[in-house]
Protein backbone atom coordinates (compact mmCIF):
# COMPACT_ATOMS: atom_id res chain seq x y z
CA UNK A 1 0.00 0.00 0.00
CA UNK A 2 1.48 3.54 1.56
CA UNK A 3 5.05 2.54 1.01
CA UNK A 4 5.33 1.05 -2.29
CA UNK A 5 3.07 4.02 -3.81
CA UNK A 6 4.93 6.67 -1.66
CA UNK A 7 7.66 7.72 -3.60
CA UNK A 8 5.81 8.16 -6.58
CA UNK A 9 3.77 10.23 -4.51
CA UNK A 10 7.06 12.26 -3.55
CA UNK A 11 7.93 12.35 -7.11
CA UNK A 12 4.52 14.00 -7.94
CA UNK A 13 4.56 16.58 -5.81
CA UNK A 14 8.34 17.76 -7.06
CA UNK A 15 6.49 18.02 -10.47
CA UNK A 16 3.78 19.96 -8.97
CA UNK A 17 6.15 22.53 -7.28
CA UNK A 18 8.37 22.05 -10.48
CA UNK A 19 6.09 24.21 -12.20
CA UNK A 20 7.05 27.12 -10.32
CA UNK A 21 10.32 26.77 -12.94
CA UNK A 22 8.19 27.83 -15.73
CA UNK A 23 6.84 30.88 -13.68
CA UNK A 24 10.58 31.33 -11.78
CA UNK A 25 13.43 30.52 -14.23
CA UNK A 26 15.91 31.41 -10.66
CA UNK A 27 14.27 28.28 -9.00
CA UNK A 28 16.91 25.59 -9.60
CA UNK A 29 14.19 22.67 -9.94
CA UNK A 30 13.45 19.82 -12.43
CA UNK A 31 10.11 19.36 -14.52
CA UNK A 32 10.54 15.43 -15.65
CA UNK A 33 10.41 12.70 -13.92
CA UNK A 34 13.29 11.43 -14.79
CA UNK A 35 15.19 14.91 -13.70
CA UNK A 36 12.54 14.79 -10.40
CA UNK A 37 14.11 11.12 -9.48
CA UNK A 38 17.61 12.03 -10.27
CA UNK A 39 17.22 15.47 -7.91
CA UNK A 40 15.23 13.91 -5.17
CA UNK A 41 17.73 10.92 -5.06
CA UNK A 42 21.01 12.09 -5.77
CA UNK A 43 20.92 15.89 -5.07
CA UNK A 44 18.87 15.00 -1.75
CA UNK A 45 22.02 12.67 -0.75
CA UNK A 46 19.99 9.24 -0.35
CA UNK A 47 17.06 7.36 -1.87
CA UNK A 48 15.17 7.27 1.16
CA UNK A 49 14.71 10.54 0.72
CA UNK A 50 11.46 9.53 -1.47
CA UNK A 51 10.47 8.72 1.38
CA UNK A 52 10.33 11.85 3.40
CA UNK A 53 7.11 12.68 5.35
CA UNK A 54 6.03 8.97 5.16
CA UNK A 55 5.10 9.11 9.16
CA UNK A 56 3.11 12.15 8.57
CA UNK A 57 1.26 10.53 6.20
CA UNK A 58 0.36 7.47 8.21
CA UNK A 59 -1.23 9.56 11.26
CA UNK A 60 -3.59 11.14 8.88
CA UNK A 61 -4.13 8.10 7.37
CA UNK A 62 -5.77 6.61 10.76
CA UNK A 63 -8.71 9.49 11.48
CA UNK A 64 -9.13 9.65 7.69
CA UNK A 65 -10.52 5.87 7.37
CA UNK A 66 -12.21 5.86 11.04
CA UNK A 67 -14.33 8.67 9.69
CA UNK A 68 -14.67 6.93 6.07
CA UNK A 69 -16.09 3.43 7.92
CA UNK A 70 -18.19 5.70 10.14
CA UNK A 71 -19.72 7.45 7.71
CA UNK A 72 -20.10 4.10 6.02
CA UNK A 73 -22.19 2.05 8.67
CA UNK A 74 -24.04 5.34 10.03
CA UNK A 75 -25.58 5.64 6.20
CA UNK A 76 -25.80 1.87 5.66
CA UNK A 77 -28.08 0.94 8.73
CA UNK A 78 -30.15 4.03 7.78
CA UNK A 79 -30.68 2.53 4.68
CA UNK A 80 -31.10 -1.00 6.24
CA UNK A 81 -34.10 0.87 8.17
CA UNK A 82 -35.44 3.08 5.16
CA UNK A 83 -35.78 -0.43 3.34
CA UNK A 84 -37.65 -2.55 6.46
CA UNK A 85 -39.87 0.19 6.70
CA UNK A 86 -40.79 -0.08 3.28
CA UNK A 87 -38.87 3.11 1.69
CA UNK A 88 -41.28 6.25 3.62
Amino acid sequence: GMPVAFPLDTVRRNLQVATLKVRHPETNLETTVRGTLRAVTLDWAQPLNLYRGLWPNYLKAAPSVGISFATFETVKAWLDERRLDGGS
